[in-house]
């Protein structure tokens, strides 16, 4: 099976690292600095010593969990298996809008959140930001078509702590 990235950022890079050992992989970027170093050096510098702590974790082999949102199971399992790996966990949903909505809004949260231990405020407030803000990042996100448990799973609740540093 051969499979093709689009987008070399810190995630790209990383979803290409994990099926590559597998199925042959094209990874397209924008950058041709980036491609040749990718080509040429199986590394890309530039989204991974300054990448997310999630992407250089997954890389690094540390247990982790995703989620894959599809309204077609038959896709959801193919890309399960592609992308299951040793510690990586991967898992399901066909709450495709509750998925994308949590994936973003959760970042306002995770801001407040931020400004919160920046501001030195404590843990109880960051707490409250991040327990208030996920009430109301389910219910604006139920609202525009999303599913209340999706937001309490891997693209909610959990994408807020990892984004928080909690």
């Amino acid at each position: 099976m051969r499979i093709t990235i689009l987008g070399a950022g810190s995630w790209g890079t990383t979803v290409a690292t994990l099926v590559c050992k597998r199925h042959d992989t094209l990874l397209w970027t924008r950058d041709a600095g980036i491609a040749e170093e990718i080509n040429d050096k199986h590394h890309n510098q530039v989204y991974l010593l300054t990448a997310p702590n999630l992407a250089r974790e997954i890389l690094a082999g540390k247990a982790a969990a995703t989620v894959i949102a599809t309204e077609n199971p038959s896709v959801a399992t193919l890309l399960q298996g592609i992308l299951r790996r040793g510690l990586l966990r991967v898992y399901t949903n066909d709450d495709v809008a509750g998925c994308e909505l949590g994936g973003a809004l959760k970042n306002v949260v995770a801001i407040a959140a931020g400004m919160a231990e920046g501001l030195g405020v404590g843990d109880n407030t960051r707490a409250a930001v991040i327990t208030r803000g996920l009430a109301e990042l389910t219910q604006l996100g139920v609202a525009m078509g999303g599913r209340a448990a999706t937001f309490a799973g891997l693209t909610g609740l959990a994408d807020l702590g990892s984004s928080t540093g909690s």
